[in-house]
């Protein structure tokens, strides 16, 4: 399937979740990117992170920016989900794919959100072994998404795809 505009279109459905918040929301990559995956597994991970990036990422109703980029990376198309919002302490970094890992228990979240982004991705059998993981920004790296505008900051999660094969 066409992944922008699948994602396009789920990001319209799910805008509800931050309409009445300062937060902008983006989409950038190729309309010709075709892959071979599960569009309600996608959906289902990108719903996912942005109900943690909404929760976590900004409190207090705090302006804020949320990224995600399709990049075409030969066989497989990365997916990358980035947010401006105050980020992950390192002591947590290797936590937050764990089932009810969370630190706002007792403040609606269950620690479910990341691990079911996570086991749905490695279910589809689509993915690369290494899932998803936690990237930091690199100042030097001029391809790093949104890295001109969304600042030190900046987190996020990779996610490759298998691309689609024409036979």
């Amino acid at each position: 399937f066409a992944v922008k505009e699948y994602l396009e279109a789920a990001l319209v459905s799910l805008r509800f979740q931050w309409r009445l918040r300062p937060i902008e929301v983006a989409l950038h990559g190729s309309d010709e990117l075709v892959i071979d995956s599960y569009p309600g597994a996608l959906v289902q991970i990108v719903t996912n992170l942005l109900a943690n990036s909404l929760m976590h990422a900004f409190p207090d109703d705090r302006r804020g920016r949320i990224t995600l980029s399709l990049v075409d990376n030969g066989p497989w198309v990365s997916l990358t989900f980035a947010d401006d919002g105050q980020g992950i302490a390192p002591e947590f970094h290797e936590k937050i794919f764990e089932p009810f890992f969370t630190t706002k228990r007792g403040q609606g979240g269950t620690g479910l959100g990341l691990a079911i982004v996570k086991r749905v991705a490695e279910l589809t059998g689509k993915t690369k072994t290494t899932v998803a993981k936690l990237l930091e920004p690199d100042p030097e790296d001029e391809t790093w998404p949104g890295s001109e505008e969304l600042g030190p900051q900046l987190r996020a999660l990779a996610l490759p795809i298998r691309k689609l094969v024409r036979r």
